[in-house]
């Protein structure tokens, strides 16, 4: 009889269960279903936020090459109450490269460099280290696609009153990580991420263009994209409405500098860095061409033709079938961010945040977002399961 009665009692206990279960999922869905992307991330962004303890994020949609929303959340200071917007300026960190190898690209469609020249050739300033590894065979080729064998992963910058050191003295390992840009590997034999040799073609910029690295980059990327809100800042306590950035713990780091422009100098908005992810493909809307007539259709498709571990010319490209996801990360002290687009739909999303912990978050809504689409018919196509 005690038997009976304990099982009946759990077949009714799972079933309530389940039945809750099921209630809370449907419900879950059904209010997912009845909502557009922009409704559903003004719901969802504050609650991941807070998982995360992000204090502040940017977040926009690009739909067939146009941007369709743009939002900020949370706080760019939490101790002044200042809010994130639109206009709120981002350190983008590592996403500071795509738009450089766009400048170095502008370059050679000029005519004033040539991909598969070694970088020598444009050298006065400084030169590679002398090595076991022929530096001849180093070229701008390789060093947009971190093929070329230099050392120097990334730099942790310089917090505001120390003194920048010049470019060639942070390339000679006068830097925030004490370590020299040199030949660690034979140039084109493997892939391996070099800050340092952006910070080369920072140098390979100055020297062709006889212009500081932000005045180049203003005129010739910047400022035809519309993107007039952005720059290459050397010194970030001089830039208004920058973001401040947090550790996971919620404490305010001081502000940091980087000389390394090309390879992490970007300071940018939601609108601005959406501008130059949109103009990577067609704009359906205003019939805009990939490139913004600024690179060719051709320079595109260059830079978007993995050389390695599926890194491009600035971009990784991850791609089947169905799609073809252009995109790249960005970490600084205190700031991640992360684009993502589309090529075949011109699909695409940006998220700037201003903390440590963003790059959990930035899954989270990516996560997020794979399950709306899964649940509405929609137009939007991201192909944002690829990353998952």
């Amino acid at each position: 009889m005690i038997l009976k009665r304990l099982k009946e009692y759990w077949v009714k206990t799972i079933t309530i269960m389940v039945a809750v279960f099921l209630f809370i999922v449907v419900g879950c869905s059904e209010e997912k279903a009845g909502m557009d992307l922009p409704e559903f991330l003004e719901a969802e962004i504050p609650k991941l936020m807070e998982q995360n303890k992000v204090p502040g994020a940017a977040i926009a949609i690009i739909h067939q090459g146009h941007i369709k929303w743009a939002e900020g959340f949370g706080y760019a200071d939490v101790k002044q109450k200042i809010e994130v917007d639109e206009n709120t300026i981002f350190q983008v960190a590592s996403n500071s490269k795509p738009v450089a190898a766009w400048g170095i690209i502008k370059l050679i469609e000029q005519g004033r460099l040539e991909l598969d020249m070694p970088v020598e050739n444009y050298l006065s300033r400084w030169h590679i280290p002398d090595s076991v590894y022929n530096k001849e065979e180093v070229t701008i080729r390789g060093l947009l696609s971190h093929t070329a064998g230099l050392s120097l992963h990334g730099y942790p910058g310089y917090p505001e009153g120390e003194n920048l050191p010049t470019l060639e003295e942070s390339l000679n390992g006068k830097n925030s990580v004490d370590e020299e840009v040199k030949l660690v590997y034979s140039p084109g034999g493997q892939f391996r991420y070099s800050g340092g040799g952006y910070t080369l073609l920072q140098l390979v910029v100055e020297e062709i263009t006889e212009q500081t690295y932000s005045e180049f980059m203003k005129n010739e990327i910047l400022n035809p994209l519309d993107m007039n809100d952005s720059l290459y800042a050397l010194h970030s306590e001089e830039v208004r409405n920058l973001a401040v950035g947090y550790e996971q713990t919620g404490e305010a780091y001081p502000i940091i500098s980087y000389r390394e422009l090309a390879a992490a100098g970007l300071h940018t908005t939601v609108i601005d860095y959406s501008k130059f992810v949109a103009a990577l493909v067609k704009d359906e809307d205003e019939k805009q061409p990939a490139g913004r007539n600024i690179l060719s259709e051709e320079s595109l498709n260059t830079m978007f033709t993995p050389v390695m571990n599926r890194y491009g010319l600035g971009f990784l490209i991850i791609s089947n079938e169905d799609h073809e996801l252009i995109t790249h990360g960005g970490t600084n002290i205190g700031y991640q961010s992360n684009f993502y687009m589309n090529r075949k739909s011109g699909d695409g999303i940006v998220i700037l945040t201003n903390s440590d912990s963003g790059n959990k978050m930035i899954q989270e809504v990516i996560n997020q977002i794979v399950k709306w689409e899964n649940i509405n018919q929609s137009s939007y196509k991201f192909g944002l399961e690829l990353i998952m």
